[in-house]
């Protein structure tokens, strides 16, 4: 059986964007983040595929966990983390932006409230939450996989049809747009899973992006 467990803020995927994969350590930028890459050199050499960033006084470096998602913004793609960084696709013809959130279940996908949740910060105050874009590591078998956002405790789709889903044997799925969209500072936004799959519940890491507009 699966060992379930609730990330912690350390654990999310929610990184902020960093401008490339780098393996020399580049002109230093108070506020400059990176992605180091596999073959580092320099003051980077012993920190491959860290996250690293550059606080005006030093280069600070945070170890990268499984799970783990980050934008490239050089490369207009994202990345996830599983014992090495790997271009992460989502399907169709969607373009991650900067101003998506990242958030990651971990382990097989199993029905709750509030698995993961974040407070909205005024990087996203005002913008509108225009879709929920869900992939799986393995497909749900017998059902679909079905997933909720809450704003404040209470459901963003009040047509619940429209929530975000991965339909039975797929791995990756999507939502249409919410009934309710904007944000603000200091909104609480979290996540449930409703539904999971019968037969084989699907997940063994659930990726789920937050896609926000102007």
């Amino acid at each position: 059986m699966a060992n379930y467990r609730v990330p912690n803020a350390d654990a999310f995927s929610y990184q902020d964007p960093v401008r490339g994969i780098e393996n020399n350590p580049q002109t230093p930028v108070k506020g400059h983040r990176y992605l180091i890459g596999t073959t580092p050199t320099g003051a980077w050499s012993t920190k491959a595929n860290y996250i690293t960033y550059y606080s005006g006084t030093e280069w600070i470096y945070a170890q990268s966990k499984t799970g783990w998602l980050v934008f490239v913004v050089n490369e207009s793609s994202f990345y996830v983390y599983d014992s090495g960084w790997a271009k992460l696709g989502v399907g169709g013809t969607y373009t991650p932006q900067p101003s998506d959130v990242y958030l990651t279940v971990y382990g097989d996908a199993f029905t709750g409230s509030k698995l993961v949740a974040f407070v909205v910060g005024p990087e996203l105050n005002g913008k509108k939450l225009d879709s929920i874009i869900l992939k799986a590591d393995i497909a749900p078998i017998g059902s679909n996989l079905v997933c909720d956002v809450h704003k404040n405790n209470t459901t963003v789709f009040t047509t619940q049809s429209n929530r975000p889903k991965i339909v039975d044997g797929n791995t990756s799925g999507t939502s249409a747009t919410p009934d309710v969209q904007t944000v603000a500072t200091g909104d609480l936004l979290s996540l449930d899973i409703d539904d999971v799959g019968s037969t084989v519940a699907g997940g063994n890491n659930l990726y789920i992006t937050m896609h926000f507009t102007v």
